[in-house]
């Protein structure tokens, strides 16, 4: 609903207001107020604006009588309301004459109103609209997203749309196609024109309504729905037959975060009750040793573990799909996201009755799609370190920092350390390398490699000796035996 002139003089709580021209332009609409006590104002005029006057200005100026009129209409002015028996017994016809001419309705006021009454009552008035607006726009964009993460059909979010706008509404391909449209009352001629086109991510589809009214339509609000939409759109190809998981869309957004617009981010966020935009360490839980992970037992094993732990609800949140368990840890008032979950990570490896690896992103927190990439990453990193469980970002940082690399990098820095020693291996059929990766693991002691290796400690002496023999090793020097480890790294991460 629009603010108009015909509601001002006959729906408002003002009484005797008379309209003296331009009576065929009650529908005009008003924006908001403004008042005029020189001729200078008519500059800082917006358009749609009411004009209230006392006529002050008008009094002994007939040239101002005869221009302002013309001037506020250039200016877009809905109307001119002129106080009467203040200054003027009657209108004068000046104005009146000037006003008519240049199709700008005059009204008169009543004496006993004071301008602010008037500003009082229609500024009331637009803020009840203006609330009205947004929230009937909230609830459109509710429906729509609740549509959504019900899997309902396109069909049926059209069919929203058309009923908050109140014709039909279509989604057509670059051929005008008709690939999708509303069920309903509304209905179209194949041969007529849309009002407004609205194009999606893909150009080939477009949003097309048919609106009759000639009205101006609420282009950002369709903007959103144009968004909302499309990302229904793209991801009907993603939904799956089975069994519907609560969190799907949680885990595609953190996943493909590239193929959500923000405002869709901000519903996802606001759905799950977590913040946006939002900061997070991310621990990922997944099964250990191909075993099956049950992941609503272990979450449920999970909210109990928090919960002893005294994480407060709004310091964190979970989600699971088939193969993930996601723990989002945010900062609070009394813990930091870090705090809580090095402890939980701590917690979950005595209490779990499960086989499970841990993978956990920077003690920073960080964006959360970031956050979950760096957490998915530490995963995968069990491929390299079977017998590992537990995957801290900032232990096996320097893996990550390999993924920096160019090809050509990975393979100079690989060819200047440890690929001489893997040549021989190969060559050889020994396993050299696999006997300095046990030697880094057990802290460079010879003796507890040597019993994780199962052989004699002189056999793994001997051993040393030859892989010193092969490449520049030297144990005792800090930065020759970090870049062999570096080196190494790579040959594990290639590998």
């Amino acid at each position: 609903m629009k603010l108009t002139l015909d509601w001002l003089l006959t729906q408002s709580t003002l009484q005797g207001l008379k309209l003296l021209t331009c009576h065929s332009l009650t529908s005009t609409q008003i924006c908001g107020v403004n008042i005029m006590d020189n001729p200078d104002t008519v500059q800082w005029i917006k358009p749609g604006e009411l004009i209230l006057t006392t006529g002050y200005i008008f009094v002994g100026h007939t040239d101002l009588q005869k221009q302002i009129p013309a001037d506020l209409k250039k200016a877009g002015c809905a109307a001119l309301c002129i106080k009467s028996k203040r200054f003027f017994d009657e209108i004068p016809p000046e104005i009146l004459e000037s006003a008519e001419q240049a199709q700008l309705p005059i009204i008169e006021l009543p004496y006993q109103y004071s301008l602010s009454d008037i500003s009082e009552e229609i500024s009331r008035q637009l803020y009840h609209l203006q609330f009205e607006e947004i929230a009937s726009e909230q609830s459109l964009f509710n429906e729509l997203f609740n549509g959504y993460f019900q899997k309902k059909p396109l069909n049926e979010l059209l069919e929203i749309v058309a009923r908050y706008l109140g014709c039909p509404v279509f989604i057509l391909d670059k051929q005008q196609q008709n690939i999708w449209s509303s069920q309903s009352e509304f209905a179209v001629l194949p041969d007529e024109t849309p009002s407004a086109v609205l194009p999606f991510s893909n150009p080939r589809y477009s949003l097309c309504i048919y609106d009759k009214t000639n009205r101006e339509l609420p282009v950002s609000t369709l903007t959103h729905v144009v968004k909302i939409l499309d990302f229904s759109r793209v991801n009907i190809g993603m939904r799956s037959s089975g069994r519907q998981n609560y969190y799907d869309s949680f885990f595609q957004f953190v996943m493909n975060e590239e193929n959500f617009s923000e405002s869709t981010a901000i519903q996802i966020s606001e759905y799950y009750g977590f913040p946006y935009p939002c900061s997070a360490i991310c621990v990922l839980l997944s099964a250990a040793n191909k075993h099956t992970l049950h992941t609503q037992e272990v979450s449920a094993e999970c909210q109990r573990i928090l919960h002893n732990l005294s994480i407060t609800l709004n310091s964190y949140f979970l989600a699971w799909n088939q193969n993930l368990i996601c723990l989002c840890f945010f900062d609070g008032k009394s813990k930091s996201a870090s705090y809580n979950a090095k402890y939980f990570v701590a917690s979950a490896q005595k209490e779990l009755f499960f086989p499970v690896l841990f993978g956990i992103s920077r003690p920073i927190p960080r964006k959360l799609p970031d956050a979950f990439q760096e957490a998915s990453f530490m995963l995968s990193l069990s491929r390299i370190f079977p017998d590992q469980t537990v995957f801290f970002f900032q232990d096996y940082l320097i893996f990550h920092q390999i993924t920096a690399l160019s090809e050509d990098e990975k393979n100079e820095f690989y060819t200047m350390t440890v690929k001489p020693l893997v040549d021989f291996d190969r060559e050889n059929h020994t396993s050299l390398t696999e006997t300095l990766q046990k030697y880094f693991e057990c802290h460079l002691n010879s003796s507890l490699a040597a019993s994780r290796l199962y052989i004699h400690r002189n056999t793994f002496l001997n051993r040393m000796e030859k892989i010193q023999s092969l490449i520049d090793f030297h144990p005792d020097d800090p930065h020759n035996l970090f870049s062999i480890y570096y080196g190494l790294c790579i040959y594990l991460s290639l590998s």
